[in-house]
């Protein structure tokens, strides 16, 4: 037998194919069941783009799932805060007003040296990046340099811990003798449990003496997002109204 031409070659693809696509349109089950995979595989393209970050997920790639995207950028963000807000606070929006009857929220921060991280910083930055004038005199920031000798928080030595809090707690401003010494001893045996229950205690005392209705207390190397207080304030009376609503209920279960 003689090999095939190009040309004849060509023609009996063609023909091999007309007569598949002939036979494709002849078979509804057929044409049917490849419109469904070609669906169901596309499906499952778009679920694991949409899924690969969610741990709960089967789709879950844990080698880019933590990858810090919105994180990264608001860090920029914090921390072009602290550079620039002590250099003209003019432009910056006023602390606490004391005289606003509206003040809704003591926010607290106790914060100790970490070795070879900065968290503390971008933490401030991001609480009051984005904050218009009466949402930051609405906030009263309280933060605690928790070391017997602040000078051992790098943070302590900088301007803007100085100029953007409403207050910067010191263990020298509650404790003394005693007290302080078991302070001491417990930062040299690094019991560092019983140390943060001590000082979580304090600055929850500080913010319940300012008399704001919600306190909210936060870890040192936690990122505020943008937008954090209005989400913030929008849960909390959705909360309240929730709450109110199940107390009638239970009256009206008791009458």
């Amino acid at each position: 037998m003689w090999p095939l031409s190009p040309s004849h070659r060509y023609h009996a693809l063609s023909s091999r194919a007309d007569r598949w696509i002939v036979h494709l349109r002849a078979s509804p089950i057929l044409s049917g069941v490849t419109v469904f995979f070609a669906i169901y595989f596309l499906a499952i393209i778009v679920v694991r783009q949409a899924s690969y970050r969610d741990p709960t997920s089967v789709f879950f790639d844990p080698n880019h799932g933590y990858d810090q995207r919105y994180s990264t950028v608001r860090l920029e963000q914090a921390n072009a805060f602290i550079e620039t807000a002590p250099k003209d606070l003019s432009e910056y929006a006023p602390k606490f007003n004391t005289t606003n009857p509206d003040g809704t929220l003591c926010v607290g921060i106790p914060s100790v040296a970490r070795e070879g991280a900065r968290y503390f910083r971008s933490t401030v930055g991001s609480i009051l990046d984005g904050l218009s004038h009466e949402e930051r005199s609405k906030i009263y920031l309280m933060v605690l340099i928790a070391h017997t000798d602040p000078s051992d928080h790098p943070a302590y030595a900088e301007t803007w811990l100085h100029e953007l809090p409403d207050k910067v707690l010191l263990y020298s401003d509650y404790l003394y003798g005693e007290s302080i010494q078991h302070v001491r001893e417990l930062e040299k045996e690094k019991a560092y449990e019983q140390k943060a229950l001590l000082d979580y205690t304090y600055l929850l005392k500080q913010c319940m003496s300012q008399g704001m209705p919600y306190i909210l207390m936060l870890e040192d190397d936690v990122v505020a997002v943008d937008g954090w207080y209005q989400k913030t304030i929008a849960a909390i009376e959705t909360a309240e109204i929730m709450t109110m609503a199940r107390g009638l209920k239970d009256c009206e279960d008791c009458s």
